[in-house]
C-alpha cells in the first residue's frame, strides 16, 4: 500500500488536530451512537440507493439528496460533533462502498450514487466547519494534458476523492505542462491526477492510438521532478498509454489504464492517510 508522506509541517499540523479531536471524541462516539440510531439510519440511506433509471451514465454532480441532508442535520441538533459523523458513518461507508465495488459487488453507477450521497453529507459537514482544513484528508488536483477527452474519468474522480473527505479542484482540460507544473508549485496539493487519453479519433470515426501521449507524460514528470514538486507529492496516471505497460515504466506512483483500477489506487491513496 502507497503511504502518503505527511512530513509537511502543514500536514502534520492538520493530523495532529484530527487526532487530538479524535481522542476527545472516543467516550462522545460511545455515547451518542444510539441515539435514535441515526448512524444506522444514516449507513442504511446510502446503503440503499440505486443507480436510477440512467445506469450507463449517472449524474457526477452531489445533488441536493435532502435525505441524507436532514439526517446529518438531526446529528448536530443532538450536538453531535462533525469529526464524530465523518469518522463513525462516512469514513466507514465509503471505505464499504469501494471495497464492494472492487469485489464485483458494485457496478460503477451503483458505486457512484452512493459516493454522491457521502459527499453530500460532506458538503453539509463543511457547512459548519467553515471549512476547516483539519476535516480534509488533503487536496487533490486534476488536470488533462493537451488532450480534452478525459472529462467524465476526472468528474467521477473528483466524486470518489470528495466522499473520503479530500479537496479537489479540475484545472481543466487541454492544460499544458507548464500550467499543471505551475499549479502544484503554488497549490502544494497532496495528490497530482494526470489524465492522458491515449486514444484519439480518425475523421472516419474510427478510433487511433495517440503515439504522442508517452513523451508528453514523461516530459510532465520531469519537470515536476526538476521543479522540486516531488518530494510530498503523490502522482496518479490514468489511460492506458501506448508503449507503458505498468506503473515502474513510469516515475509515478499510480498508473491506473482503467477504472477498476483508478478507483483501486484511490482507496489506496485514502485509507493510507
Amino acid at each position: 500500500m502507497t503511504i502518503i508522506d505527511v512530513t509537511k509541517p502543514r500536514h502534520m499540523a492538520i493530523r495532529k488536530k484530527r487526532q487530538d479531536g479524535h481522542m476527545m471524541e472516543k467516550a462522545h462516539i460511545r455515547d451518542t451512537m444510539n441515539k435514535d440510531n441515526l448512524f444506522g439510519k444514516i449507513s442504511n440511506h446510502i446503503n440503499a440507493i440505486n443507480p436510477g433509471t440512467n445506469v450507463q451514465e449517472p449524474n457526477l454532480g452531489t445533488g441536493s439528496d435532502s435525505g441524507i441532508s436532514d439526517l446529518i442535520h438531526s446529528l448536530f441538533r443532538k450536538n453531535v460533533k462533525p469529526l464524530t459523523i465523518s469518522a463513525t458513518t462516512l469514513d466507514r461507508s465509503m471505505k464499504t462502498s469501494v471495497n464492494k465495488y472492487l469485489e464485483n459487488e458494485l457496478l460503477v453507477p451503483e458505486l457512484i450514487n452512493r459516493v454522491k450521497s457521502i459527499a453530500r453529507a460532506r458538503d453539509v459537514i463543511a457547512e459548519f466547519t467553515a471549512d476547516d482544513p483539519s476535516f480534509s484528508k488533503g487536496e487533490v488536483i486534476l488536470a488533462t494534458i493537451e488532450d480534452k477527452d478525459h472529462t467524465h474519468w476526472k468528474d467521477i474522480v473528483s466524486l470518489i476523492f470528495h466522499g473520503f473527505g479530500y479537496i479537489t479542484q479540475d484545472i481543466g482540460d487541454n492544460r499544458s505542462i507548464d500550467q499543471v507544473v505551475q499549479t502544484v508549485k503554488s497549490e502544494e496539493p497532496d495528490i497530482l491526477c494526470i489524465a492522458m487519453p491515449s486514444i484519439s479519433t480518425y475523421p472516419d470515426g474510427q478510433p487511433a492510438y495517440r503515439t504522442s501521449a508517452k513523451p508528453i507524460i514523461k516530459k510532465a514528470l520531469k519537470q515536476l521532478s526538476e521543479k522540486g514538486c516531488r518530494k510530498d507529492l503523490k502522482i496518479m496516471v490514468a489511460g492506458p498509454i501506448p508503449g507503458i505497460e505498468s506503473v515502474d515504466a513510469l516515475d509515478s506512483d499510480f498508473y491506473c489504464q482503467n477504472m477498476y483500477q483508478t478507483i483501486d489506487a484511490i482507496g489506496q491513496l485514502s485509507l493510507s492517510v
